[in-house]
């Protein structure tokens, strides 16, 4: 499997980037509107005091502005989830204008508030807090540089409204120190450029966190892609999950081997390309092996070798193995029947016993393999079967954990096997 190029890797992290500024619309939309809710409230129960304070006027204003900032904000989250469904973008500049307009929000609500209390008191009341929220809510439009143009565009209208509004009433009316010194102000001002700092920095994080976790999350599916190959999908999940059984291990387990030697003989019918024919066989049988939680291990001539029980075990192996190999005959008879293959006989030879599993190779190559006597036997028992009747043969390790009846099993009895020097007590079926 290829990994994803560059250009899809940014649609997704767009599309992500997207979902994540809807969010943030969602949550500035909902916050608006919790304004406009108390502005009404307090409209409907304390208006005439709110009349002799600000004027209809004035408050009208502030609420027509909320109100098209809530219409704004509304329709940038439906934009970018209709974007993110369709795997656009949205305009830079209208980002920075959403967060200019978000930015003045609060200055709007401080000048208003000058005019009833005086430009020094305004600068000292709560929605003066509105700026450090707005830019740490940019945090979620996942772009720095959006982080620091809220920040300094929040330190900016304080500044001028410090330098314009507050500070010329502040000395005209001969205020205290404390309020006239421009120190306060500029303490404010710097604070807000280390917020939009600070916020830049997180969204920089974030984002390279939802960079790595894509990059992480391409080579899990290529691994398990590739593991997928050998093995059926729940143990490739396994052995993504556990690292430490891809490691050697000497335990019990089941091994099966499968030929097809007249597959590919000139006299055979079936596809004009022998190969083809191959690759059919083969699909048939590492179905089956995938199908009973088996690994096929390698491809040997026309057949394979398959392991049951590992990387770990259900304790029904053996069980698996003489199923598995009954379904690969059922399969390839019918493929037979049906003339999508050549008449073909195979041959299963299954063993159980302790075997040494793990990742064997080079750094170019590496294959997870299974060895030892019990692989040898197993691969005898293969060819063994070709002389017999039956085209299942195995040991009586095999039998002895098989679980449930078998119709057709018949045993051999001891029989000498070529090149074992003592004779083996087999079973055969099919």
């Amino acid at each position: 499997m290829s990994r994803p190029s560059s250009s899809a890797r940014q649609v997704l992290l767009e599309r992500e980037r997207l979902r994540s500024e809807g969010l943030r619309a969602a949550v500035m939309a909902g916050f608006l509107c919790l304004v406009c809710l108390v502005q009404v409230t307090l409209f409907f129960t304390a208006g005439d005091h709110l009349h002799e304070l600000f004027g209809g006027f004035r408050i009208g204003w502030i609420l027509l502005g909320v109100l098209v900032l809530i219409g704004l904000e509304l329709a940038t989250w439906r934009l970018c989830f209709r974007r993110a469904k369709e795997s656009g973008s949205i305009p830079g500049w209208l980002r920075y204008l959403v967060s200019g307009l978000e930015v003045s929000l609060p200055t709007a609500v401080l000048l208003a508030l000058g005019w009833v209390f005086g430009p020094v008191t305004a600068l000292t009341l709560p929605p003066l807090l509105l700026y450090p929220f707005f830019i740490f809510l940019s945090v979620l439009r996942l772009d720095p540089r959006l982080s620091l143009f809220t920040g300094a565009l929040a330190a900016a209208q304080y500044a001028l409204l410090a330098c314009l509004h507050a500070l010329p009433t502040a000395v005209a009316d001969d205020l205290p120190p404390v309020l006239s010194s421009p120190i306060q102000h500029l303490i404010k001002v710097i604070l807000l450029l280390v917020s939009g700092a600070l916020a830049a920095f997180i969204a920089a994080q974030v984002r390279r966190q939802l960079t790595l976790t894509a990059d992480s999350t391409d080579r899990r599916e290529e691994a398990l892609e590739t593991l997928g190959q050998a093995v059926s999908s729940p143990v490739a999940e396994h052995l993504l999950a556990d690292s430490n059984d891809l490691g050697t291990q000497s335990r019990p387990a089941c091994v099966l081997f499968v030929d097809a030697p007249e597959l590919l003989r000139p006299s055979s019918a079936g596809s004009e390309d022998p190969l083809d024919n191959l690759n059919r066989l083969l699909e048939a049988l590492v179905t089956a092996v995938h199908g009973h939680g088996g690994i096929v291990n390698k491809f040997v001539g026309h057949g394979l070798m398959a392991s049951f029980g590992l990387p770990s075990s259900d304790g029904r192996d053996a069980t698996n193995a003489v199923r598995a190999a009954l379904e690969m005959v059922a399969a390839v008879d019918g493929a037979v029947e049906t003339g999508s293959l050549p008449s073909a006989r195979l041959g299963i030879g299954i063993h159980m016993g302790e075997v040494l599993a793990g990742t064997v190779g080079s750094v170019q190559r590496k294959e997870y393999a299974v060895l030892g006597e019990v692989v040898e036997l197993a691969a005898r028992l293969q060819r063994f079967s070709h002389e017999g009747s039956g085209r299942i043969l195995f040991t009586r390790a095999v039998r002895d954990e098989l679980s449930g009846e078998l119709p057709g099993l018949r045993s051999l009895g001891e029989v000498a096997v070529t090149d074992v020097k003592q004779q083996m007590e087999l079973y055969e079926l099919a």
